[in-house]
């Protein structure tokens, strides 16, 4: 019982050290004009399925990170 309090901090400390160094990325903004097609599929109860395809990253090697 003794060492879950100082378990605990050293868990929180790390969770918020890996969290302040995922440095914020450049937010790419799509436009219409990105716009490659669109297309719907409705199904029954309602439910539809849109299917937008857009060219939003440049040619090269993209990284994708959560």
């Amino acid at each position: 019982m003794s060492h879950v309090l100082p378990n605990t901090l050293i868990l929180a400390s790390l969770v918020f050290i890996a969290s302040a160094q995922a440095a914020p990325r450049d937010e790419i903004a799509s436009t219409l004009a990105d716009q490659q097609s669109v297309a719907v599929t409705i199904y029954n109860d309602n439910l539809a399925l849109i299917k937008d395809t857009r060219r939003v990253f440049n040619q090269g090697k993209i990284v994708v990170v959560n």
